[in-house]
């Protein structure tokens, strides 16, 4: 579901700016059937702490209770979309990251607002017509046909609006992300972006550091303008067929990223270890050399862990 404060900050690409603001909430992602396990919610992420946590971790708690319980959406869809799933899940896995927003890429028919739908109480616009699969060609011409008036069966007649404005869109897998600190964020953002993300980057606010994974596959057709037709029925088909080639591209690469992150996740868990078994064999030697040089008997000695 796409719901974030993203915008674009001057012409410099690769450069996104997100809302960091401290008097803004951090908005989880959400799962569609608000099961802990299938997004990487864990229950001693969910336990009151015992210890006071810093305030990273506090807002991670606070994000993954709310994603458990599948609670406060406030995206149009109001969940995580199915195919973003497994990489929410497993970002949320990591200790120094957490997912804020996502969206798997869409393809849409859009309405802009006219004064017709503002004065019924819409304030944005209208999804005619939306898919997170590949679209099919044959409901967005009916839609089209809807909109316009043109339906000959009565049930799905409508009268036609005549500011009517209808755009054609395919938009990208997103991704937003909070890091425990910069470094943590530029890591993740470089991941992306050698993954094929090449429009990801990371804003560092006074309190926190976001990453927003993004990419340039999208797509913009215009359809329908102030209640005119642009294009025919098979242009429409057309245009269909090519926002259909991207969201291939776009799952692919998506796909990427997900290997990506597993790969470095499981890199960066596999040094750890071997970090720790050196640490315990190091402890080992030290003691065994006390133990002998003072006459009692070997073995490690218990303590507390660093």
């Amino acid at each position: 579901a796409r719901r974030h404060a993203l915008r674009d900050f001057g012409p410099r690409p690769g450069v996104v700016v997100v809302d960091v603001s401290d008097d803004a909430e951090p908005r989880s992602v959400r799962s569609q059937e608000g099961h802990c396990a299938a997004l990487g919610v864990r229950s001693r992420d969910l336990s009151p702490a015992s210890v006071t946590m810093d305030a990273f971790a506090q807002r991670k708690a606070s994000t993954l209770a709310e994603l458990a319980l599948d609670a406060g959406d406030l995206s149009r869809a109001g969940h995580v979309d199915a195919r973003a799933r497994a990489v929410v899940a497993l970002v949320n896995t990591h200790p120094a990251f957490y997912t804020t927003s996502s969206c798997a890429g869409r393809v849409s028919l859009f309405a802009d607002p006219t004064s017709e739908t503002r004065a019924a109480g819409m304030k944005g616009g209208e999804w005619v017509y939306v898919n997170h699969d590949p679209a099919d060609a044959a409901a967005i011409v009916s839609a089209v046909r809807r909109k316009l008036g043109e339906e000959k069966d009565a049930a799905s007649f409508s009268v036609p609006d005549p500011e009517c404005s209808l755009v054609l869109r395919f938009e990208p897998f997103i991704l937003s992300v909070e890091a425990d600190g910069v470094e943590a964020g530029g890591r993740f953002a470089k991941l992306a972006r050698d993954a094929g993300f090449r429009e990801s980057g990371v804003v560092v606010g006074e309190r926190r550091v976001v990453c927003s994974v993004r990419c340039s596959i999208r797509m913009e057709a215009p359809l329908v303008s102030k209640g005119q037709r642009l294009v025919s029925d098979e242009a429409i088909q057309t245009l269909v067929a090519i926002a259909n080639e991207k969201w291939a591209a776009n799952a692919a690469r998506a796909e990427r990223l997900r290997e990506r992150i597993a790969e470095a996740f499981a890199a960066e868990g596999a040094g750890r270890d071997a970090g720790d078994e050196k640490k315990i064999n190091a402890g080992t030697e030290t003691n065994g050399a006390a133990s002998s040089s003072s006459g009692r008997g070997g073995g490690l000695k218990s303590s507390s862990p660093s």
